[in-house]
């Protein structure tokens, strides 16, 4: 017995359904491909962000923790005994804290001083500040810079002696760099003066591959050797 019935016809996608499911692939493919292309970015910012602040803080906690030191003398307690004893601290030399090459200055961005070192056991002769006892940071050309040595008693100013940067401006660009000096002056019971003193640093930096990712710091340096007069 012969079948019939009529073949069922096989029909494919029209011209226009096609277009529509190539569109709604491209729309879905561009929402991926958006999301993808944000995270990358998010995530180099991220990596940006947290290597200025490594950058940043490393080289503020070097600049904190020699600042701390600046007037230590071996002999220290001879300059509550004999006031202005100290040559770590003397002002007419300009071995105490200066800013920007001047006793007088209260804000820069340069700040040198001199310490005893070591400090003990005492030198052979603890009354002189030697050549290679003047310290001091700076900005310059973008970074922060920590002298090293090469100063003396007749040339350590801001430009005298060996400087090394503390960051890289091939990644940290150091914009800002500001030393600000505080004295409190506490007459003493006998005479004389006590002069307590503390710096306040503020350093700003940029990536050096995108100058929108920045950060500012503060810190505020209490120098436990107070000068006296």
């Amino acid at each position: 017995m012969l079948n019939t019935a009529c073949p069922r016809k096989h029909n494919g996608f029209s011209l226009v359904e096609l277009m529509i499911a190539i569109t709604v692939g491209l729309v879905i493919v561009t929402g991926v491909l958006t999301l993808f292309l944000s995270a990358v970015r998010s995530n180099s910012d991220n990596l940006r962000t947290t290597r200025l602040n490594q950058d940043l803080r490393s080289a503020m906690a070097v600049m904190v923790r020699d600042i701390r030191r600046a007037g230590a003398w071996a002999r220290a307690a001879d300059s509550v005994v004999t006031p202005a004893a100290n040559p770590f601290t003397s002002t007419a030399t300009t071995t105490d804290l200066t800013i920007n090459d001047l006793t007088a200055n209260v804000t820069g961005n340069c700040i040198t001083y001199t310490y005893d070192n070591p400090p003990f056991p005492a030198r052979p002769d603890p009354s002189n500040v030697d050549s290679g006892e003047y310290y001091g940071f700076k900005l310059n050309s973008s970074a922060v810079q920590m002298r090293t040595g090469g100063a003396s008693a007749g040339s350590h100013g801001c430009t005298a002696g060996s400087w090394e940067s503390l960051t890289d401006p091939a990644t940290t660009t150091i914009t800002a760099l500001t030393f600000a000096r505080r004295e409190t002056t506490v007459p003493l019971g006998g005479g004389g003066n006590r002069i307590i003193r503390d710096v306040t640093i503020t350093m700003t930096g940029t990536s050096a591959s995108d100058a929108t990712v920045s950060r500012t710091l503060i810190e505020n340096v209490r120098i436990p050797n107070d000068r006296y007069n």
